[in-house]
């Protein structure tokens, strides 16, 4: 006579159910963090672009400014200072003035495009958060689902 084998085997093994959704989740999860490193990469080209063109007219503003004071200041000086009769001193004291508030706004722009060069960062900042919270619910679902089995063996599908 055959030995016959019990119903019930011990195996240290998970069911199929368990092993299946964790190997689905972390090809998932693998997927997503692939997904979010090649969106950090163009995020931080598009930033490096950004980031140069302000550096460039943060660097030109101060040049231009310096290069023209020389030779506007002293030759639209003299020329205001010979057709309205102005005193040379005040003819370029009002040129300089004007100059520099030139220089200043050249500055703000440049500023402001550095500043808003800063922000590249945002669309990885809230894949990320966003990727982060459907972790979590994966998780708690699958922990939930997983205590409801325990309880009722056989019902667990109700949870998915």
């Amino acid at each position: 006579m055959r030995p016959q084998t019990p119903l019930e085997q011990p195996t240290n093994r998970k069911p199929q159910s368990l092993t299946g959704g964790v190997r689905d989740f972390v090809s998932d999860l693998i997927s997503l963090l692939e997904l979010q490193w090649q969106l950090l990469q163009v995020d931080l080209k598009e930033g490096r672009s950004r980031l140069l063109r302000s550096a460039v007219l943060l660097g030109i503003a101060p040049v231009i400014a310096l290069a023209a004071l020389p030779v506007l200041f002293l030759g639209t000086a003299e020329i205001l200072s010979a057709s309205y009769g102005w005193p040379l001193a005040y003819t370029q004291f009002g040129l300089a003035g004007s100059l520099i508030v030139g220089a200043l706004l050249i500055g703000w722009f440049g500023l402001r495009a550095l500043i808003s060069s800063m922000t590249t960062l945002t669309r990885s900042r809230s894949e990320f958060s966003e990727n982060l919270a459907w972790m979590k619910s994966m998780l708690t679902r699958e922990e939930r689902r997983e205590a409801a089995e325990h309880r009722m063996p056989g019902f667990g599908h109700r949870f998915n």
